[in-house]
């Protein structure tokens, strides 16, 4: 835009003119030009309360940092609360998944035979007895499911149940096996400069 005006006003300077007399009209122009947008901000920003953390301004009056952080406090707990389940449920994931594949190759298997002998294997069967029981205990739980379908749901229900129970006991066991550590401070080690949706990482020196 800068390079169109100064072409515009090289152009219309009268003929005969001397390169210095060119010069100090182009930049006598340029002066007034930008005089002019300083004089314009002037007057957008009258009446306006000079707030120094201010981001929006309605009649004049300052929004400030302040009254966004207040009005959002509740919400931004709520998403950091969630922020650091989702971080614990994947550091749990991760360590799972190193313990599972230590012990697969000190035993000569893969993980997902180890999962197969150390959980499914043991489930055993649900027995009526079970189903009856687990049928009385959450009846209210069950209205919303036909006479046909409430079997299958219930004892489903019992074998995650079981599922969740050996796969809990056997990463205990293997954390103690293996010496698990996990620092106090872990999630102040997790910051926006680690997540690797910014961009990559640096590569440690070796």
């Amino acid at each position: 835009m800068e390079l169109a005006l100064e072409e515009k006003v090289y152009d219309r300077m009268p003929e005969g003119k001397t390169t210095a007399q060119r010069v100090f009209l182009l930049c006598t122009s340029m002066v007034l030009g930008g005089f002019g947008w300083f004089l314009m901000g002037e007057s957008e920003g009258a009446g306006q309360t000079q707030v120094s953390n201010a981001v929006a301004w309605v009649g004049g009056a300052a929004i400030t940092a302040d009254d966004v952080h207040r009005l959002a406090a509740e919400d931004l707990r709520a998403v950091e609360a969630q922020r650091r389940e989702i971080l614990s449920t994947a550091v749990r994931l991760e360590v799972e998944n190193r313990l599972l594949v230590a012990e697969a190759e000190s035993k000569g298997l893969t993980p997902e035979q180890i999962l197969q002998t150390e959980i499914e294997d043991r489930l055993g069967p649900v027995s009526d007895d079970e189903i009856a029981a687990f049928r009385h205990e959450h009846a209210d739980r069950l209205t919303t499911v036909t006479d046909e379908e409430v079997e299958a749901v219930v004892r489903e229900e019992i074998l995650a149940r079981r599922r969740s129970e050996a796969r809990s006991a056997l990463f205990a066991r293997l954390s103690n096996e293996h010496e698990v550590q996990i620092q106090s401070d872990w999630i102040a080690k997790v910051s926006p400069s680690t997540d690797p949706s910014n961009g990559p990482l640096e590569t440690p020196a070796s």
